[in-house]
């Protein structure tokens, strides 16, 4: 039996989000029983890879100048309701914490209450402007977060984690910049 991946893309404005969340999945399928989240708007007639379950939260999105997000056909509180009834479905050792916001993908590894994380991502560039090619970013930033939550007590855990950040700044000439972390949470 495959292990199971939950690829989650949110979407705002255009597809480009869309299209390479799309290329990384259809590279892990033949892997992993892969389930995609889509948070953004539909796009009629986008090739999804055979035996990929493909889940559509209510759309997210944005207007040209980034002023304000919206949702469309839900409100905000049906999107998070929504996806969390999913990753609990799809993976029951999924833990999530409602109040403080916490989404966890690896609860109880190696140990009740402790928590594995891996968290990769893009921050937001300027691909296209109607002010030439100076506004525009020539490169594309990629953040990779790891993390692990070690219990110690039921009130006390300490959270050691590395960040790393590719082409800082959206340029490749900026060297990589790590940071490690080193987090204690007491719960009351």
């Amino acid at each position: 039996m495959k292990k199971k991946i939950l690829f989650y893309c949110q979407h705002i404005l255009g597809m480009g989000h869309l299209v390479r969340s799309m290329e990384i999945v259809r590279g892990l399928a033949d892997d992993f029983q892969v389930c995609f989240i889509n948070g953004g708007e539909q796009v009629p007639g986008f090739d999804v890879p055979a035996g990929i379950e493909v889940i559509n939260l209510p759309a997210i999105k944005t207007d040209a100048a980034f002023r304000a997000l919206t949702v469309v056909g839900g409100a905000a509180s049906e999107v998070r309701a929504r996806l969390y009834s999913h990753i609990q479905r799809l993976s029951p050792a999924f833990h999530s914490r409602h109040k403080s916001g916490d989404s966890d993908a690896f609860a109880n590894l190696a140990g009740k209450g402790n928590l594995g994380g891996l968290v990769i991502g893009q921050p937001p560039r300027v691909t296209r402007s109607d002010l030439g090619n100076k506004f525009q970013d020539p490169d594309g930033a990629v953040h990779l977060e790891i993390f692990y939550r070690i219990r110690l007590t039921d009130r006390i855990s300490i959270t050691p984690g590395l960040l790393t950040i590719f082409n800082p700044e959206n340029n490749r000439n900026n060297p990589t910049v790590q940071v490690g972390t080193l987090r204690a949470t007491f719960d009351f």
